[in-house]
C-alpha cells in the first residue's frame, strides 16, 4: 500500500528550502512528505486551522464594513483578522522548527529504533515511545523510515509490524550465539555497530544472502567491525599498545582472529589468506597511537 504524497506547490518547496535551509533532495521520502505536509491545509494543526478560519471570518466582516462605511468596524475587524493570520503563520513556523530540531537527531534515533525492532522482532510507535522515551510523532516517523528501508512491512491496522526478512531473523539468531561466545564488553561495541552495517537495508541483505551463506556474512561482518575498532586507536595507551586496564583492545583482536578462523572452517577463505589478514591488522595497529 503506497503512501499518498502531499500536493505541495513549488513555491512552498522553495520557501521551505530558503527559510529553513532544508535540502529536500537529500531527505528520504517519509521525512520530505512529513515536512511538506505542514503546508497542506488539510494537515494543519487544529489551532492553526482555527486561526486561519477566524482570520478569514474577520476579513469578511471588514469587507462588509467597507461597503456599509463602518470605518471603526472595518479597522478593528481587519486588525483582528491580521492578528489571527500572523498567529497561524507563527504556529506553522513553530511546528516546522520543532520538527526540524527533532529530525536533526533522527540518525542516532533511527539506529536505536532499528536495534530495538531487531531485538523485539517487531516495530510500532508505542514500542519506540516506551523504549526510546520519545514523542509519538517521532516514533511514528521512525516506523515509516524502517518501512522505507524494507525492514518492516506496511501498516495493518493498529497491529505491530513484524520484521519481514526470515534471513535477517536467522542472522540474528547466529549473532545471538556469537554474543554468548565472545567476551564482553568488547562484543557489546561490535553489536552496537553490526545492526547498522548488516541490517540497515534488508533488501540488500537478502540479495547478498542469495550468493553467500548467512553464517559467513555474520562472522565476516563481526571480524570487519572488530578489526576496525581495534585499529581505531580508541583502546590504545600509546602507539600500537592496547590499554591493559580494560582489556577491550586485546579482546577485539581475539574476536577478529576467531572470526577469521571460523570463516576458514566454513570454507569461505583459506588458511594462508586468514594468516595474512591477521598479520596485516597487527602491523596497522602498530602504527596507530
Amino acid at each position: 500500500m503506497n503512501k499518498p504524497e502531499f500536493k505541495v506547490s513549488e513555491e512552498n518547496k522553495q520557501r521551505l528550502q530558503e527559510n529553513y535551509g532544508v535540502d529536500l533532495d537529500k531527505l528520504d521520502d517519509a521525512t520530505r512528505n512529513s515536512l511538506l505536509g505542514m503546508y497542506d491545509p488539510s494537515k494543519s494543526s487544529p489551532v492553526a486551522k482555527i486561526c486561519e478560519y477566524l482570520g478569514y471570518f474577520f476579513f469578511l466582516i471588514s469587507i462588509f464594513a467597507l461597503f456599509r462605511l463602518h470605518w471603526i468596524t472595518l479597522i478593528i475587524s481587519a486588525l483582528i483578522g491580521l492578528l489571527f493570520t500572523v498567529a497561524r503563520f507563527l504556529i506553522q513556523h513553530y511546528s516546522i522548527t520543532k520538527k526540524l530540531k527533532a529530525l536533526s537527531n533522527i540518525g542516532p534515533l533511527l539506529s536505536k529504533a532499528r536495534n530495538t525492532a531487531l531485538t523485539e522482532g517487531y516495530a510500532s510507535p508505542a514500542l519506540f515511545q516506551r523504549k526510546l522515551k520519545i514523542p509519538y510523532s517521532i516514533a511514528a516517523h521512525l516506523v515509516e523510515l524502517l518501512e522505507g528501508e524494507g525492514l518492516i512491512g506496511p501498516p495493518d491496522g493498529a497491529k505491530p509490524r513484524p520484521i519481514l526478512s526470515k534471513k535477517i531473523l536467522l542472522a540474528k539468531s547466529i549473532l545471538k550465539e556469537a554474543e554468548d561466545e565472545y567476551p564482553r564488553p568488547a562484543f557489546d561495541l561490535i553489536h552496537e555497530e553490526i545492526n547498522s552495517r548488516l541490517f540497515k537495508f534488508s533488501k540488500q541483505f537478502d540479495e547478498a544472502a542469495k550468493d553467500t551463506k548467512i553464517e559467513q556474512i555474520v562472522y565476516a561482518t563481526i571480524g570487519e567491525i572488530a578489526g576496525d575498532l581495534a585499529e581505531s586507536g580508541r583502546f590504545h595507551i600509546y602507539r600500537g599498545v592496547f590499554d591493559p586496564s580494560t582489556g577491550i583492545g586485546e579482546d577485539l583482536l581475539k574476536i577478529y582472529d576467531d572470526s577469521a578462523d571460523k570463516l576458514v572452517q566454513m570454507g569461505a577463505i583459506d588458511k594462508d589468506f586468514a594468516k595474512r589478514q591477521k598479520s596485516t591488522l597487527r602491523n596497522r595497529i602498530k602504527q596507530v597511537g
